[in-house]
């Protein structure tokens, strides 16, 4: 008897408690931190590990017990187990920093490439911390093969309506039209004794589309994003996002006009739009910018304009006047004399006399969206021998020409509204002429100020 009271005391534990079966095996018991009784989750077939498995357990009791008398927050081991889907309506529902349109674009990304099953593949189901890289990778791949598809379906010819098409044709036979409005009666007629031909649109390349990789590393942007947001709540630990390459998408570098393409543009758009074409070279204006601003906006005695709103659209909403892109885009600028003339000759036959009348609108006195401004720019550069510019190019050029004059970079900025380094540095280009009048100014300096004579060079080194 004495001998197995001994052998029972041996074994007795400070925590927990282990007992033997019949069959060999071991169970552990525990008393957790609310003082209730607790099982290991299997049998153990050595003591051994089952005092290893109680040591884990009074290690972590004792951390946790810690923790909350510091009043620190406890990890718990299964906090990533919640849905990707669920985790995305959470963290959309928090998300307060995202403008209008950020906001759109993500609920939309999301909506269709993340919780939306994609050619099997379908990770809003999946817990956060059983995501994978390999499974992300095998996602996006479904991603851009999908979006590329998309991509090529929007570009398929589409039969364009009467009044497009015939506008088409007559721009093709050099036919004098209206470029505004619906198409006359008489064109229509001219358009159909033709054959009511429609354009013809060269087929869309085999290779992924600027489009379909646009929307893909966006997607996937958000996606690591989220998983970012993850980690900052404490759920995971680290991110299953691991291809940077598949957020950089490397679209058309942005070209700048010369002075005499903005004066041919001026003169190929409606008569109403010449100064908003001068105004946004040299004013160096977003296009949402550019078409919010009211007579308010603009200080004659100084030149100035000033950027406190933009015009903003979202799908399926029409057009309305919001915050700027950034508080650093709110701005007063300069205007160079060639774009206020333009602009003060326009307020003067286009514009009423109410402060908040709108500087730029279309011909019913509305605002000028997206859609509207490529119904007549896009003619008009084309007819200009630009087919290749778009509107913000102005802004390019305007940018580059200030660049140009030696302005500072914190200077850029203003100007631009650009609130990073880097984005101004976008128009820092140095050109040959450029180097060729820093060479000339450092001589120009160097013989004004005499700094050094060539025969006291000679002497001094001989």
């Amino acid at each position: 008897m004495a001998t197995n009271k001994t052998k029972r005391r041996r074994h007795r534990r400070s925590f927990g408690a282990i007992r033997q079966f019949s069959s060999g095996n071991y169970q552990a018991s525990y008393k957790d931190l609310q003082g209730n009784n607790q099982l290991a989750p299997q049998t153990f077939k050595t003591r051994e590990a089952a005092d290893q498995f109680l040591a884990i357990k009074q290690a972590e009791q004792i951390a946790e017990k810690q923790a909350r008398e510091a009043g620190r927050w406890i990890l718990n081991k299964d906090r990533g187990a919640i849905p990707l889907g669920e985790y995305i309506a959470r963290h959309f529902a928090t998300k307060q920093d995202w403008a209008d349109r950020t906001r759109e674009l993500n609920e939309r990304l999301a909506k269709r490439w993340i919780l939306t099953p994609v050619e099997g593949h379908h990770l809003a189901d999946k817990n956060l911390d059983s995501i994978t890289p390999l499974m992300v990778r095998e996602w996006f791949a479904a991603v851009q093969r999908a979006s590329f598809e998309s991509a090529t379906i929007a570009k398929t010819q589409k039969p364009l309506n009467d009044s497009a098409a015939a506008k088409h044709w007559a721009k093709s036979q050099n036919i004098i039209f209206e470029p505004l409005g619906k198409a006359s009666s008489a064109l229509l007629e001219q358009w159909r004794a033709a054959g009511s031909p429609q354009p013809v649109k060269p087929p869309a390349s085999n290779e992924l589309s600027p489009a379909g990789r646009t929307g893909a590393a966006q997607t996937y942007r958000l996606l690591k994003s989220i998983f970012n947001a993850a980690i900052d709540d404490e759920l995971l630990d680290r991110s299953p996002i691991k291809e940077k390459a598949a957020t950089i998408v490397r679209s058309r570098k942005a070209q700048a006009a010369t002075s005499e393409q903005v004066a041919a543009l001026a003169e190929q758009v409606p008569a109403r739009y010449k100064a908003a074409v001068i105004v946004a070279a040299y004013g160096c204006f977003r296009q949402g910018e550019q078409f919010a601003l009211a007579r308010k906006h603009y200080n004659a005695f100084n030149r100035t304009l000033t950027i406190e709103r933009a015009v903003k659209k979202l799908q399926g909403k029409p057009a309305f006047i919001g915050a700027t892109k950034t508080v650093g885009s709110n701005r007063t600028i300069v205007l160079p004399r060639v774009a206020a003339e333009a602009l003060e000759q326009h307020l003067e036959l286009y514009v009423g006399n109410d402060p908040e009348s709108l500087i730029f609108t279309n011909g019913k006195g509305s605002l000028v969206t997206s859609s509207e401004l490529s119904g007549w720019f896009i003619p008009a550069r084309n007819r200009a021998g630009l087919p290749t510019l778009r509107w913000h190019d102005l802004r390019s050029t305007g940018l580059t020409i200030a660049a140009s004059t030696g302005a500072s970079i914190t200077a850029l900025m203003n100007r631009a509204g650009h609130t990073s380094v880097r984005a101004a540095m976008i128009y820092q280009k140095l050109t040959k002429q450029d180097d060729q009048k820093i060479a000339d100014s450092i001589d120009s300096q160097l013989d004004t100020a005499k700094i050094y004579e060539l025969a006291h060079f000679r002497e001094a080194t001989a």
